[in-house]
């Protein structure tokens, strides 16, 4: 709600053309949408703590709150690098599908329209493959 709100001051703020508060309520925009991946990240966590050790959410909340202190930082770096691994595994899916796709594309016409059709339904599907059976590594970080 803090989000949507401050983006919608700030577009009436560019629709006015006031450079500056357009400018400061940018960067608090950035500021609350940095605020809102960091809880969501922490809910994440809260919520394998739940599942894993059989909590309820508060618990899991103060279990998380341990882990998320300066003494622990190793997993918390450890699980955004195999987060980016799965995201790069995904998109490497995608590319393959896509490259897969135009070839097919080509082989029955070798018309332009058809290759980029090929490689867009190939990108796509490869990329929900590949990000589906990708993220199983992700889960064994948490």
């Amino acid at each position: 709600a803090v989000e949507l709100t401050v983006r919608a001051m700030r577009r009436a703020a560019q629709s006015d053309g006031n450079i500056a508060c357009c400018i400061v309520l940018l960067v608090l925009e950035c500021v609350v949408s940095c605020l809102g991946d960091i809880l969501e990240y922490f809910s994440e966590w809260a919520y394998v703590q739940c599942a894993v050790r059989g909590v309820n959410f508060i618990q899991a909340a103060r279990i998380t709150y341990t882990m998320m202190t300066c003494a622990n930082a190793y997993f918390i770096l450890q699980d955004l690098l195999i987060d980016s691994v799965v995201n790069l595994g995904a998109l490497l899916c995608g590319l393959v599908g896509a490259g897969f796709g135009a070839l097919t594309g080509w082989g029955l016409t070798g018309l332009a329209p058809p290759i980029a059709a090929g490689a867009a339904v190939g990108f796509v599907c490869g990329l929900a493959a590949g990000g589906s059976t990708a993220c199983i590594l992700s889960s064994g970080t948490k």
